[in-house]
């Protein structure tokens, strides 16, 4: 299973929700999709880090939204989370990548 994760994270926005929400609808226990790999092991860019870290806002979001269901509330409140806190990374970055073109 992990192997399947690891491979989804790389894949296009769309079609990684969807394979994690087809996870969901089999297995929704809140501590086995902490476990999930939402994103790539690694990464790496030319020029801004800004677009990158946008994807994972985009892809969180996109992934909190298709979360219906009451059973998903424990879910989305860690989705929530990690928003928050990459919300925060690319505001520092913002400020980094300012302060490094100057």
């Amino acid at each position: 299973m992990r192997l399947i994760f690891e491979i989804n994270a790389y894949i296009e926005l769309k079609s990684r929700v969807d394979v994690i929400i087809y996870y969901l609808s089999i297995n929704n226990d809140f501590a086995a999709f902490k476990k999930l790999y939402l994103f790539p092991t690694s990464c790496s860019w030319i020029g801004s880090e800004l677009p990158l870290i946008q994807s994972k806002i985009d892809f969180l979001t996109e992934l909190k939204r298709q979360l219906t269901e009451v059973s998903y509330l424990q879910h989305k409140a860690y989705i929530n989370e990690l928003i928050e806190e990459t919300e925060k990374y690319k505001e520092r970055t913002e400020i980094e990548e300012m302060l490094e073109s100057k």
